[in-house]
């Protein structure tokens, strides 16, 4: 029996539910992730002159355009880093790290 084999696969089951997840939230707008992250970084700058906009000052069809492409690269960037940065470090750093320490030949 090979655990690893068997984990994968419970991982690339989760990673297609975490990707659909994603898609389905974030493309349609029911999660903002980018909110929360232009809120962090007001905070890291609290100095920053502010500048107020009028509500003639707003072009509606380019303001939406942004917001799409917006929804679309986090999603994007959502659905595809966690999945890999986790793969990466479960299935390929730790077994290396966990094979540095096995008893082997010394030169």
């Amino acid at each position: 029996m090979t655990y690893r084999r068997g984990f994968q696969r419970v991982y690339a089951l989760l990673t297609v539910a975490w990707i659909g997840l994603v898609l389905l939230t974030v493309l349609p707008g029911y999660w903002r992730p980018w909110l929360a992250a232009s809120i962090w970084e007001m905070d890291l700058r609290p100095n920053t002159p502010t500048h107020s906009i009028s509500v003639d000052e707003i072009d509606v069809p380019a303001t939406a355009k942004l917001e799409v492409q917006t929804r679309r690269i986090w999603a994007l960037g959502l659905s595809v880093i966690p999945p890999l940065v986790l793969y990466l470090s479960l299935f390929l750093i730790a077994p290396w790290i966990i094979r540095g320490f096995r008893p082997g030949t010394q030169i």
